[in-house]
């Protein structure tokens, strides 16, 4: 009996990979702490475009909510579940 053995390959930003290193590295609660790191992340972006002399960053102020709704169900689905 010849049995054939198929490899899976990995696909390009797989968050089952991604999830699986994140673990590794030892961080059990990957969902929540992904979305922590994000929204300190974007008040911070905020905070300095409203800062800063540069008109051009403002963009990103005007952009966030369409940027929350991009990446927000992205985080959301680091656990393999959608809540």
């Amino acid at each position: 009996m010849n049995e054939k053995t198929t490899e899976v390959k990995p696909s390009a930003y797989d968050l089952k990979e991604l999830l699986k290193e994140i673990k590794s590295q030892g961080l059990e609660v990957a969902e929540d702490g992904a979305e922590v790191i994000y929204k300190a992340v974007m008040a911070w972006i905020t905070k300095s475009a409203l800062l800063s002399e540069n008109k051009i960053d403002d963009i990103i102020v005007i952009a966030q909510k369409y940027i929350d709704d991009m990446v927000l169900p992205q985080i959301d689905k680091i656990d393999g579940k959608s809540e």
